[in-house]
């Protein structure tokens, strides 16, 4: 307790005075207190998840009908068979498997292929 402010002795001396019932009545409600936060963020966290969900199946939902109502896998047949690339397909030479090494052969982040510098 030498290294403790001033502060932390008077606490340590109120909690060291109290008697033991005291002691266990002060556990028991900081004990149902910390649960009772527990659970209203366990609570939350279970809310957040089934808005995720809801909204994950609403913007599937939508990609369908935009697709169904465009007949979109018509026109990228159409498309493909006359040689036609789409204004926003990316190049195919394009890494996109999101290991942050974007079509670059180094090792390092960036997406130059320069082999000098960078992470090793």
């Amino acid at each position: 307790t030498e290294a403790c402010s001033d502060e932390a002795k008077a606490d340590i001396a109120a909690v060291t005075a109290m008697s033991d019932e005291e002691l266990q009545n002060k556990i028991v409600l900081t004990n149902t207190a910390l649960k009772e936060v527990e659970q209203k963020f366990n609570s939350q966290v279970d809310e957040l998840q089934k808005q995720y969900t809801q909204i994950m199946a609403d913007q599937e939902t939508s990609m369908k009908t935009v697709k169904t109502d465009a007949k979109h896998k018509y026109l990228k047949m159409a498309m493909k068979q006359r040689g036609i690339k789409e204004d926003d397909e990316e190049d195919d030479d394009f890494d996109d498997d999101d290991d942050d090494d974007d079509d670059d052969d180094d090792d390092d982040d960036d997406d130059d292929d320069d082999n000098n510098g960078g992470e090793l």
